[in-house]
C-alpha cells in the first residue's frame, strides 16, 4: 500500500500535466467549432452590405440577401409580378456565384410616383459576385415602392456589368436578321435624307427612359450634338456613294445576364471623292432589353463609322 501512495504521488504531475492538455485541447476545438459554425453560418446567411438606418436601403438589402442565400420564395413575396421579370432575376442572379461585397451608389425618390402614402425609389448598388473578374463589379439597380415604415415592394431588379464587358457571340435566327435589318434600314434612310433631326431625337427619347446602365450622360450629349452622325453626313455629301454592301450581322449577349442581346449590322459604302474612290465601313448598333418586356423589339442605339481603304478610280 505504501508503495501505491508512492506511485500516485509520483504519477500526479504527470496526470495534472495530462488534465490540463486535455483541458486546453478541449477549449481549442470548442472554439475552432464555434468559429467554423460562424464561418458556415456567415457562408450561408451573407450580411455583406452594411446597414444604412434607412428603411428603404436596409429592406432593399435584406431582400438581395434572400436572393444571394437563393431564397427566392422570400423574395417573391414582395415582387410587383409584371412581365415575368423575375424569372430572368432568378437565373441572372444564379449566374453570378456567390457576393463577395456590395455597397450603395444611388439612392434617388422617383418623383412621378406617389401614391397611398408610397413613394418610389431607384437604388444602386455596386457589387462583386464569385463568377467576376476581379476588376468587373456588377451594378445591381433596384427600383422599390415603399411608405418608409411596413410596406416594401420591388418593381424591378437587374444588372450591369463594368469593367471588361464580356460578351459571348450567338448565331441569330432568320426572323432575327429580318427584324434587325428593319431597323438598320430605317436608319440608313434617315441617314441618305441627312436627318440629324430623327437622331438626335432617338438620342433624347432615351434619355427619357430608365436608366439601367449609366448611359444617359452619353446620350444627353448625342442629343444636342450627334458628332459622328453630322460627321458622315459630311462625308457622303463630298461625293456620290455607290450602293451598301452588307457585310456582317452579329448578335451579342452578356456573360452572366440574361434578357439583354445587342446587334451590330455592318456596311461598305463606296464613295468618289475627288476621282478617287473612298470606302467607309459602317456599323449600327441596336439592342433589345427582355428583361422587363419579353415581346421588345431591336431598336436603334448609335452607330459609328471609319474608312477602311482608299483606291484609285482606274
Amino acid at each position: 500500500m505504501f508503495g501505491q501512495k508512492k506511485r500516485d504521488s509520483v504519477n500526479a504531475p504527470q496526470n495534472m500535466w495530462q488534465n490540463k492538455v486535455l483541458m486546453k485541447t478541449g477549449i481549442t476545438l470548442f472554439v475552432t467549432a464555434g468559429l467554423g459554425y460562424w464561418v458556415i453560418y456567415g457562408l450561408l446567411n451573407p450580411k455583406i452590405t452594411v446597414r444604412y438606418n434607412d428603411y428603404a436601403i436596409d429592406t432593399a438589402v435584406a431582400w438581395l440577401e434572400n436572393a444571394d442565400r437563393q431564397d427566392f420564395d422570400a423574395c417573391r413575396k414582395n415582387i410587383v409580378a409584371s412581365n415575368g421579370w423575375f424569372d430572368w432575376y432568378v437565373q441572372d442572379r444564379k449566374s453570378l456565384g456567390t457576393v463577395k461585397s456590395r455597397s450603395l451608389a444611388v439612392r434617388q425618390e422617383l418623383p412621378n410616383v406617389v401614391t397611398g402614402g408610397m413613394k418610389r425609389y431607384e437604388l444602386k448598388f455596386n457589387s462583386q459576385f464569385s463568377k467576376s473578374s476581379p476588376n468587373r463589379n456588377v451594378s445591381e439597380r433596384m427600383i422599390i415602392e415603399t411608405d418608409g415604415y411596413t410596406q416594401f415592394k420591388v418593381f424591378a431588379t437587374s444588372y450591369w456589368f463594368s469593367g471588361n464587358v464580356n460578351w459571348l457571340n450567338r448565331p441569330s435566327t432568320a426572323d432575327e436578321k429580318l427584324r434587325a435589318m428593319a431597323v438598320t434600314e430605317d436608319v440608313f434612310m434617315r441617314i441618305d435624307a441627312r436627318d440629324i433631326a430623327f437622331f438626335k431625337q432617338k438620342y433624347a427619347e432615351w434619355a427619357q427612359q430608365p436608366d439601367y446602365f449609366d448611359w444617359n450622360k452619353y446620350l444627353a450629349m448625342n442629343a444636342k450634338n450627334p458628332k459622328t452622325i453630322i460627321d458622315l453626313c459630311e462625308i457622303l455629301s463630298k461625293g456620290k456613294s455607290a450602293s451598301r454592301e452588307f457585310t456582317n450581322l452579329k448578335t451579342k449577349f452578356l456573360n452572366g445576364r440574361t434578357g439583354y442581346e445587342d446587334v451590330e449590322v455592318s456596311y461598305i459604302f463606296s464613295i468618289k471623292i475627288n476621282e478617287k474612290l473612298q470606302k467607309f465601313r459602317v456599323t449600327v448598333f441596336i439592342d433589345r432589353d427582355l428583361y422587363q418586356n419579353k415581346s421588345a423589339e431591336w431598336r436603334f442605339i448609335y452607330l459609328d463609322f471609319f474608312e477602311e481603304e482608299k483606291e484609285k478610280q482606274k
